[in-house]
């Protein structure tokens, strides 16, 4: 079982509803959205962390690593908005204008929307996401789309381990000509291993009478009007900081 599965299914949060956990999560994403406001951001990435570790009880070392995986994206987008270059009268580096408190919005805002997400994920297992999509009328095509993409990513990223250790053992990356010959080889074997995974993915939902939608018995979840009112007061107080600040994108 993936580690993400893993830390879903065994989340102290499991037991909550599905639909509360992901309207949650859409709902304080989106005053992440609208907001222009660094504050919002902190408060957002501060409380789905402090849910995570607290209530999740999803370890602390692997939740840092799950955040530091999109750093680099994230800082190079820092650097494209606090940087410009200039043509003309020769070629230039130069600071934008608010350079550093755009930079700062930047990344305080894409860590608020990780957090938002890691919430989820790391509480809710795919197919309950499915159900509640389900449940809101979204297309059969893009639950679909969503859950073999999910799976598949997975299945590549195993693949693409399993060879590396591989290669590892047989001294395939003992030194830099060795390691791009082993990368090259990696790369295209990857591609065919996981088609041939595919296939034999797809071969074995048909044999057990997949006709275009997997269908999944879900457990007998149970509202709790205590949840979507703690929902509804940190919703409040978001929306009460947004008027407060006055700051929005529209």
């Amino acid at each position: 079982m993936f580690i993400i599965d893993q830390i879903a299914y065994n989340s102290n949060l499991r037991e909550m509803h599905p639909s509360e956990k992901f309207f949650f999560s859409i709902a304080t994403m989106t005053m992440v959205f609208i907001s222009n406001a660094p504050l919002i951001a902190s408060i957002v990435f501060l409380m789905m962390t402090f849910l995570l570790l607290y209530k999740g009880r999803v370890p602390f070392t692997l939740l840092m690593k799950l955040y530091l995986l999109p750093c680099a994206f994230v800082l190079l987008g820092m650097v494209a908005i606090i940087f410009s270059l200039e043509v003309e009268g020769g070629l230039r580096l130069t600071l934008a204008e608010n350079a550093f408190q755009q930079g700062f919005l930047l990344i305080t805002r894409s860590f608020a929307s990780i957090s938002c997400l890691y919430f989820l994920v790391l509480t809710t297992p795919i197919t309950e996401i499915i159900y509640v999509l389900e449940k809101l009328r979204v297309p059969i095509l893009i639950r679909e789309m969503m859950f073999f993409i999910y799976r598949f990513i997975f299945i590549f990223i195993k693949i693409a381990a399993d060879i590396h250790t591989s290669q590892r053992i047989r001294g395939g990356y003992a030194n830099i000509k060795n390691s791009y010959y082993a990368l090259s080889q990696l790369i295209s074997v990857l591609f065919l291993k996981a088609q041939h995974h595919g296939e034999l993915t797809y071969t074995a939902l048909v044999s057990r009478g997949y006709t275009g939608e997997i269908r999944t018995v879900a457990p007998p979840y149970k509202k709790c009007k205590k949840n979507w009112i703690k929902i509804a007061i940190a919703e409040g107080f978001l929306i009460g900081i947004f008027l407060w600040k006055g700051q929005y994108y529209g």
